[in-house]
Parts: structure tokens; C-alpha cells; sequence
């Protein structure tokens, strides 16, 4: 059953952290351009990057918002339990799932490194944010 005593400041915290984790992760100088390279695109020019920007902050406060169920369900309201519980999170459902897709679609595996590690540091830092911050 989906709790919905959750601090939801931290909810939204953790989103805007993932947000910022992507933004430094996919710069050109840290994975940015090694991503573009590996699928083949240019993004210098990204326009209608709004509309991208717009769906991935949804989809954060989404993920935010079931890390939030796993600790409120686990009562793992500390930094380490949260962050050990979006680690958790990430490889049963993020890295598995990608990883039946790399499997059969032949991308390299460079790619799910980059694409993983993202998720991983991402899920680990939301994790973290609301375990730290319990409901009050």
C-alpha cells in the first residue's frame, strides 16, 4: 500500500538532486561526450530540449517518490539505509531491466556503463537525501 506520509520536501529535493547529478554527469568534460559519441549524436544544437528536460524531471520525481515507499516500508530513515536502499533499488529493477535490453539490442557495453553509473550515483544520492530527511 503506497504511504503517503512521506516528507515530501524530500521528495522533491531528491528529484532536483538527480536533476543536478545528470546535468554534471552528462557534461562534455565528465561522460557527456563519451555518451554522444557512443550514440552517435550531436548535441550541441539540442533544441526542444525544454520538452526533455520537462519529462525527465517528472520521471525523477517519480523514482523519488517510490525510493521515498522503499524507506518509509523498510523504516530505513537514515542516510546510509536510504542510500543503500536506492542502491538496492537500482540493481533490482534499473540495472536489471537495462541490462535484458543491452543483452539483445547489441549497443555496446561502454554505453550501459555510462547509462548505469548515472542511475546508480542517482538513485544512491536520492536515497540518501530522504533517508536523512524522515517525515516529521
Amino acid at each position: 500500500m503506497l504511504a503517503f506520509d512521506i516528507n515530501w520536501i524530500a521528495v522533491i529535493i531528491a528529484a532536483v538532486a538527480s536533476m543536478v547529478v545528470g546535468f554534471v554527469y552528462y557534461l562534455p568534460q565528465v561522460m557527456g561526450a563519451r555518451w554522444q559519441a557512443l550514440m552517435g549524436r550531436d548535441m550541441s544544437g539540442a533544441g526542444g530540449a525544454g520538452m526533455s528536460y520537462a519529462m525527465t524531471a517528472v520521471a525523477a520525481l517519480v523514482a523519488a517518490f517510490v525510493v521515498a515507499q522503499f524507506i518509509h516500508w523498510a523504516d530505513s530513515y537514515s542516510l546510509a539505509g536510504g542510500a543503500f536502499l536506492g542502491a538496492v533499488g537500482w540493481l533490482g529493477f534499473t540495472a536489471t531491466a537495462s541490462f535484458s535490453d543491452y543483452v539483445f539490442s547489441g549497443r555496446p557495453w561502454a554505453l550501459f556503463s555510462i547509462q548505469n553509473g548515472y542511475q546508480l550515483i542517482s538513485f544512491v544520492v536520492m536515497g540518501g537525501i530522504i533517508g536523512a530527511m524522515p517525515p516529521a
